[in-house]
């Protein structure tokens, strides 16, 4: 089934409040009548997203199981069919080298549906697995033997659920550095909701609850413990700054610590027990970083003795839930086979544990030499026009000018795809005897790799940030680079056969976004080198960035969708800034009114969306971006070009008086 998105929907929301538009006083005889115009009868000053994409808007539907789609929810559909299309194809071939991503992709794609059609007879080994690994849970008797234990789990198989988890990232202040980083609580992302939502905590127990009971306790005695471990979350979910981990403020999640000053901090671990916890058989390194001390301390408080019997728990129903996809007979309880068709089963085992190897495949076959030039020759002269439109500016210092042009400078560029890889022998034979074991090995040799990184430089190969069938672009601000990705070159962002204005709309004004935020509130803290640094730019540029903030939070805040729900400015001001500067710098290059007009179609084309009022809602509650609409109207709104090449009026309601419009430069 489809849903059918009725013409009065549009009227209602498209061309009015989803429109987004200013809020203004309605007029004293202003009826539903009058919000109903006709397509035809738009036009750009009134509402430019609906006079670009109105009519094709109008004929879209959405499945049963969507709440939106557009340009790049369609082009992540389309690049989602390709990768599957893609891994069936090599499943139905043979014959490949070992320890290429052929080979690995065909081996556990037919490893996965097997098992998922129940051909291969692997359910004792699998019994035998988990009963054992059971069974040495229960004998622990102390934590110090669970903390062996939990390190024995993570060498062999990537258990996921060490309470004091270890990374080596990236040191924040010294960039080109790597530094050992004691996470936070596995499962803190979801305690927010725990916290938040009055079912949730009901909710996770009930979880619990069933996957004890899966492990042979009692449901009665389950849920007593279920519920002891729900409790100790809450209070490991009370000390945590979730808008610092929402908002990725790195400093507020970055704590350097000295071992020795860590060691007074903890009363119950020490660093050798989170070392060996984790599997690590090396010393703490002097130095390390601290995602949350406060909460690091909370857990301190509950790694004891008195409750040994709570993280055993614990550790049972993490281990049964990182395998759910794969649970012998014996642990799956009442739950019915798979209704899943084993080629979509096998398609979400490989993108799931060869993300990279697929990567690397889709790469080789749709990401061309064109595609990569043509980028990245757009890519250059954006930075280029960049250091024009700072030199021009009028409210920064020369020294600040001078910083951020160097930043640019510096900035590296991954387009499309890394070069492949050249075959691993230590992966050739991760392909095990059953699903199980196969994916065990595979966590097993991710989590080898990772552990190499330590005391060595950070990898500033900007291409590991995204997998290239992702469709996205970033700015990594610790190597001072951008990754366009493979994925989103696609139509209508990236047409290898539109002219160049028209991809300067398009893939143009997207990369302009996202070097922007190279200098936005965040991405001015890191220096060229990528080092967390806030003083490198003058306090004076700070002051007067902040007061071009507030500008562009008051004016966002007077957009609404569905007529009431107000853009919250101060929540996507970051965002909103990118949009400014991306298209502000794209409507530079093209220079000519033509070009120009060529440039603003084609942007609004790629925020293109049709999206329930629920989930427009939702999107003004939650999201950092403004809503598509939004991205078009308040953003070409602010440029000379768009009221010149459409004779924008200043009765109409996009119409902002020349000396109100915003500009980043």
């Amino acid at each position: 089934m489809r849903k059918h998105v009725l013409s009065v929907l549009l009227a209602g929301s498209l061309l009015t409040g989803c429109a987004g538009m200013p809020e203004t006083e309605p007029l004293p005889d202003e009826s539903s009548a009058k919000k109903a115009i006709a397509i035809a009868d738009l036009t750009p000053g009134e509402d430019y997203y609906g006079f670009m994409n109105a009519d094709e808007l109008m004929h879209m539907t959405l499945r049963e199981d969507q709440n939106s789609t557009g340009t790049l929810s369609s082009i992540g559909e389309h690049t989602e069919d390709c990768v599957k299309e893609l891994i069936r194809e090599i499943a139905a071939g043979s014959g490949y080298a070992k320890g290429t991503n052929k080979q690995l992709i065909h081996d556990l794609y037919h490893l996965a549906a097997d098992t998922n059609a129940g051909k291969l007879d692997t359910d004792a080994a699998d019994t035998a697995f988990f009963d054992g690994w059971l069974d040495k849970i229960n004998k622990t008797g102390s934590m110090e033997q669970l903390y062996a234990l939990w390190g024995e789990m993570a060498a062999e198989f990537g258990f996921n659920g060490v309470p004091v988890p270890l990374s080596v990232g990236t040191d924040l202040y010294h960039a080109k550095q790597t530094i050992l980083s004691i996470g936070v609580y596995p499962r803190t992302q979801g305690l927010k909701d725990l916290c938040e939502e009055p079912f949730a905590p009901m909710d996770e127990r009930g979880d619990l609850q069933g996957r004890l009971t899966l492990s042979g306790v009692s449901r009665d005695d389950a849920r007593r413990r279920a519920t002891q471990i729900v409790l100790a979350e809450l209070e490991f979910a009370a000390v945590v700054d979730f808008d610092a981990m929402e908002d990725g403020t790195p400093d507020l999640t970055f704590h350097r610590r000295q071992k020795d000053a860590l060691q007074k901090e903890l009363k119950n671990i020490t660093p050798e027990q989170i070392m060996q916890m984790n599997g690590l058989s090396i010393k703490m390194p002097d130095s390390i970083s601290v995602a949350m001390p406060e909460q690091l301390r909370v857990l301190d408080s509950f790694l004891d003795d008195a409750h040994v019997s709570m993280w055993k728990d614990y550790t049972i129903c993490t281990l049964i839930e990182q395998f759910s996809d794969m649970l012998p007979k014996k642990y799956r309880g009442d739950k019915p086979d798979s209704p899943v068709k084993d080629e979509d089963f096998a398609v979400r085992i490989v993108n799931q544990y060869l993300a990279v190897e697929v990567g690397e495949e889709y790469a080789a076959k749709y990401c061309t030499e064109k595609m990569v030039t043509d980028v990245t020759k757009i890519s250059k002269e954006i930075i280029e026009k960049y250091k024009e439109l700072i030199a021009e500016n009028d409210w920064m210092s020369d020294k600040g000018k001078q910083a951020l042009r160097q930043k640019l400078s510096s900035m590296a560029l991954f387009i499309g795809a890394d070069a492949p890889r050249e075959p691993d022998p230590k992966h050739a034979d991760q392909i095990g005897d059953s699903l199980l074991s196969t994916c065990c090995a595979v966590n097993r040799i991710t989590r080898e790799d990772e552990a190499e990184k330590l005391g060595k430089p950070t990898d500033r190969n900007g291409f590991r940030s995204m997998t290239p069938q992702t469709v996205n672009a970033c700015y990594v601000p610790d190597i001072n680079a951008f990754n366009v990705t493979a994925a989103i070159m696609q139509a209508p962002i990236y047409d290898p056969s539109a002219s160049f204005e028209a991809n300067l709309g398009g893939i143009g004004s997207i990369i302009g976004h996202e070097i922007s935020h190279g200098f936005d509130a965040d991405g001015m803290n890191y220096d060229a080198e990528g080092n967390f640094r806030p003083d490198w730019l003058p306090q004076e540029d700070r002051d007067a960035f902040d007061k071009l903030t507030k500008k562009v939070e008051d004016y966002y805040s007077k957009f609404t969708v569905l007529d009431s729900h107000h853009v919250n400015g101060q929540k996507t001001v970051s965002e909103n800034l990118a949009d400014i500067s991306g298209l502000q710098c794209v409507l530079e290059i093209a220079g000519t009114r033509d070009r120009q007009k060529t440039v603003l179609e084609h942007y609004a084309k790629v925020w293109e969306e049709l999206i329930i009022d629920t989930a427009a809602k939702s999107q003004v509650d939650t999201d950092v971006h403004s809503p598509a609409s939004v991205r078009i109207n308040a953003v070409v709104a602010c440029f000379d070009p768009f009221y010149e090449i459409y004779g924008v009026r200043e009765s109409d309601a996009l119409y902002v008086a020349p000396e109100e419009r915003l500009r980043r430069w």
